[in-house]
């Protein structure tokens, strides 16, 4: 694939196919045994953040042998690209730069790249995070029901990269673009801290407004007896059913957020299915309330305009 919005490259660049770059790649090594004390450390998919970072706030440890220590560990400036994940997120890769004693390895989950010396990791890095962001995985991926796959031979390799004239030039914009990038997350927390501020002060107004004082001169009413019904959802398995592509929407914890009623991520039942749930019709105006957590008690309204739907376990209406 050759970038469209790149109209032309600067003097001395030149589109080359990434695989001429390529030493090395393997794909991880699936172990059912895990635990967070014993073993090896070994990454998984949620080891790498949407932001191309490697995240090591859960690690699973897996006993391995010698001959997998040899064909699944990592080592400072590899690429782990995540090869199996939901369509939206396959694709997304990190560095592994991280300074241990220890020997890493990696789960099936992920491919692990490695560069010869005419393409540096970390500019190939960025590339790679350019082609994610542009959902270039998740458009041509393969895709089933809630998980997608995508080959770095069929996919990355074969499209194309724009290099600088030198391998220190790559090296160079590396430099300045992770530079940029913390510039850029600096500000990402100081507006999150802006943005939490703004949340404690609505929780304030809030209380303030529902206070006792406020109330004191009405009468007070249960719930259930300005509510027309409530059900809680049913799992599709409960009835026979099987998720879909296309169909009803089947509305789940994640769908209720603080900001309202989230349609993506979202799956799909059929339309038997659907009516053989038919406690747990959804229709606009009804008010969503996650039972299950953590989180628990997030609570929106399914917005007007919006298609019937259906409800699971986590959900009540």
């Amino acid at each position: 694939m050759k970038d469209t919005e790149i109209k032309q490259l600067p003097e001395g660049w030149r589109w080359e196919k990434i695989e001429n770059h390529i030493s090395d790649y393997q794909s991880g090594l699936a172990r059912g045994d895990k635990s967070k004390k014993e073993g090896y450390p070994h990454l998984r998919m949620n080891n790498i953040s949407n932001d191309s970072k490697l995240n090591l706030t859960l690690l699973w440890r897996i006993p391995v042998t010698e001959d997998e220590i040899r064909h699944y560990s990592v080592r400072r400036g590899d690429i782990l690209f995540n090869n199996t994940n939901s369509a939206a997120l396959v694709g997304k890769s990190c560095l592994f730069n991280f300074e241990s004693n220890e020997t890493f390895l990696f789960s099936n989950h992920l491919t692990r790249i490695r560069t010869k010396n005419t393409l540096n990791s970390k500019y190939l890095l960025y590339w790679i995070n350019i082609l994610w962001q542009r959902r270039y995985f998740e458009d041509n991926c393969d895709k089933w029901v809630n998980q997608a796959a995508a080959r770095v031979t069929d996919l990355l390799f074969p499209s194309e990269i724009p290099l600088p004239p030198t391998i220190d030039d790559q090296i160079r914009i590396a430099g300045e673009l992770e530079r940029k990038m913390a510039e850029v997350e600096t500000m990402r927390q100081a507006a999150k801290r802006q943005l939490e501020a703004a949340k404690a002060m609505s929780s304030a107004i809030l209380s303030e407004i529902f206070s006792c004082d406020t109330f004191k001169d009405f009468e007070l009413a249960r719930l259930e007896d300005w509510a027309c019904s409530v059900a809680s959802g049913q799992a599709v398995s409960s009835v026979g059913g099987n998720y879909q592509e296309r169909g009803i929407r089947y509305i789940q914890g994640k769908n209720l957020t603080n900001e309202g009623f989230a349609i993506d991520p979202i799956v799909y039942i059929g339309m038997e299915t659907h009516a053989a749930m038919s406690r747990s019709v959804v229709k606009p105006k009804d008010v969503l309330i996650n039972i299950v957590g953590p989180p628990i008690g997030k609570i929106c309204w399914y917005p007007e305009g919006q298609p019937e739907a259906n409800t699971n376990p986590s959900v009540i209406g």
